[in-house]
């Protein structure tokens, strides 16, 4: 997860699904870059929770390559979103995101082809789609599609192409 650490945001859902993840036995690393007013809070959670070695909270990320490069999965917890850029960014690393069904996250992610859209606070969809994920074929794949619809619905040439249709 890549956010503002803001209620928006809603990390702390992040802390809970790693409590459940171990309760099933099911090994995890929740990498959470950023930094925000609920620093502090998200952090005593976290310890309270038990999920501290799970739960690493990085702090401001200025190498996105480094910090894209250590995931398997891009996790977005927001309540809403306006448009979701870090899902586009998730995208052009070629790493299929899991989100809820929310909002604009439509635009970002086809559900089954580029990543999963959940219902907003389901930890059991979000653990069965994780799992789904969990082979590196299956994530290449979401990956890549997820890549070629930022590409084809995003790129800054297809957009002035359309607009110049459009006009």
């Amino acid at each position: 997860n890549l956010a503002r650490l803001v209620p928006q945001k809603n990390q702390s859902f992040l802390i809970d699904l790693s409590r459940e993840l171990s309760l099933r036995n099911i090994k995890h690393k929740i990498l959470v870059g950023g930094t925000g007013p609920l620093a502090e809070e998200l952090k005593k959670y976290n310890k309270q929770m038990k999920t501290e070695q799970n739960v690493c909270f990085l702090g401001f990320i200025s190498d996105l390559d480094s910090f894209f490069n250590q995931i398997d999965i891009f996790l977005l917890s927001s309540k809403w979103e306006g448009f979701g850029y870090v899902l586009a960014e998730a995208a052009l690393y070629r790493k299929p995101s899991i989100a809820f069904d929310i909002s604009s996250n439509k635009e970002l992610i086809e559900h089954g082809r580029t990543g999963y859209l959940v219902p907003y606070g389901d930890i059991d969809q979000t653990i069965d789609n994780i799992l789904r994920l969990s082979e590196k074929k299956q994530r290449d794949a979401f990956g890549n599609a997820g890549y070629q619809l930022v590409i084809n619905r995003f790129d800054q040439k297809v957009i002035y192409q359309q607009l110049e249709e459009f006009l």
